[in-house]
């Protein structure tokens, strides 16, 4: 878990609120809920069945 604020991995979990996790994070303060979409799931969603990740079309004709 990142703090979306300072991006720091030493957050503590604070409560609840409408069924989800609430954290603080140690290093600036930010309180935020859980992220929607735990972060495996997230790579799972940018890749496609081929296990590629996705590339726009400015990013591929960047890389080209």
């Amino acid at each position: 878990m990142k703090c979306p604020r300072c991006e720091s991995t030493s957050c503590r979990q604070n409560g609840r609120r409408n069924d989800k996790q609430n954290y603080l994070c140690k290093n600036c303060g930010k309180q935020f809920l859980e992220p929607a979409f735990p972060h495996s799931l997230e790579s799972d969603l940018l890749s496609n069945s081929d296990g590629h990740s996705k590339v726009s079309m400015t990013e591929a004709t960047e890389l080209s």
